[in-house]
């Protein structure tokens, strides 16, 4: 029952933050994902990953494709050039799930060359 109560109050914090203002923190996040604060991207980077992992059990809003144009660099800036084997984790699974959607892959596939050979080294 505890796991129950647990994944709606995730799925309800998740669909207020990403709602907010019509995805605004999605802007946010890309902004601190650029700062030169190693932990503030960190940290930015865990709450990006959980966002975007939300948003495919939330009802569709227009939310992701926002999201989708605020962090995809940055996740994929991350997998790039990231030295941290966690972040690297972190970007990827950000990554999976953007892909995962049918009508976004179509647009994504710009990022497959990009993202092939770190994936591959990750492997």
């Amino acid at each position: 029952m505890r796991g129950g109560l647990q994944g709606k109050w995730e799925k309800r914090v998740a669909f207020v933050l990403c709602n907010h203002d019509h995805g605004a923190i999605f802007k946010a996040l890309e902004e601190c994902l650029r700062s030169k604060s190693m932990g503030m991207v960190k940290s930015c980077l865990v709450a990006a990953t959980w966002l975007i992992h939300m948003l495919s059990s939330l009802p569709q809003t227009g939310v992701k494709m926002i999201a989708s144009r605020c962090l995809l660099d940055q996740f994929t800036e991350v997998l790039c050039s990231s030295r941290n084997f966690e972040e690297k984790i972190l970007a990827t699974l950000a990554l999976k799930s953007f892909i995962s959607d049918p009508d976004a892959l179509k647009e994504r596939g710009t990022y497959a060359k990009c993202i092939y050979k770190p994936l591959r080294k990750l492997k």
